[in-house]
């Protein structure tokens, strides 16, 4: 390959990828803007207009109740942790309630 055709390429590939991140940072929806904890945490271009149930955040005993999950599958999947409004406790675990009803599937 000559020295034109790997710039050309490199070019391609630097315009390439600017289209995909600017293509991430929408709303699969409405082309609106994300939420950001749920872009940054679990890679899913939803704006809270159009957020539903299957991107509501769950803790970690919610789902290991609710969905009958144990710590080590949770552990498996994404999470964000928050500050625990209780204040003297650890923060807490929250889950990708999509995530969850994939792996309670799975199991």
């Amino acid at each position: 390959m000559d020295e034109a055709s790997r710039a050309r390429s490199e070019a391609n590939r630097q315009r390439a990828l600017s289209l995909r991140a600017r293509k991430r940072s929408r709303c699969a929806e409405c082309g609106g803007e994300p939420n950001a904890i749920l872009l940054n945490n679990f890679d899913v271009n939803v704006c809270d207009t159009h957020r539903t149930t299957d991107f509501d955040l769950v803790s970690a005993t919610e789902a290991a109740k609710q969905y009958l999950l144990p710590q080590s599958t949770l552990r498996s999947l994404k999470s964000v942790d928050k500050k625990n409004p209780r204040g003297f406790a650890r923060p807490m675990k929250l889950y990708l309630r999509r995530d969850l009803i994939k792996a309670a599937k799975r199991r």
